[in-house]
């Protein structure tokens, strides 16, 4: 078992540095995390200048030049062009990007989108 108190202060910020260029490295060459980004933030807008009493966080997705809302986006589309024809294409795609949110993305479609 590895002791990490007798390694000197300098070797571990060492390997954190190698580390968090091995991952940056990983993340550039895999193509669903070069090209689609996830930007999170608090919104305290309700948009024309109108602003809102309890914050809002919202999530967006971008994939080329646009943002979308996680239950708007297009994962099919988007799953075939970046992972190719698998099966069950979508779910992986909302894995690899969402990762461990907690909520249904089904549950927040808007009216309109329903069938």
């Amino acid at each position: 078992m590895i002791d990490y108190a007798e390694i000197p202060q300098d070797a571990l910020d060492y390997y954190a540095k190698v580390e968090r260029e091995v991952i940056d490295e990983e993340n550039h060459n895999n193509p669903v995390l070069a090209e689609v980004k996830l930007k999170k933030f608090v919104s305290t807008s309700k948009g024309r200048n109108r602003k809102r009493k309890a914050l809002k966080e919202v999530t967006l997705i971008r994939y080329g030049y646009h943002y979308h809302y996680p239950h708007l986006f297009r994962w099919d589309v988007a799953g075939l062009e970046l992972l190719g024809d698998l099966p069950d294409v979508e779910t992986r795609l909302q894995e690899i990007i969402l990762g461990n949110q907690a909520y249904d993305l089904n549950s927040q479609r808007t009216t309109r989108f329903r069938a």
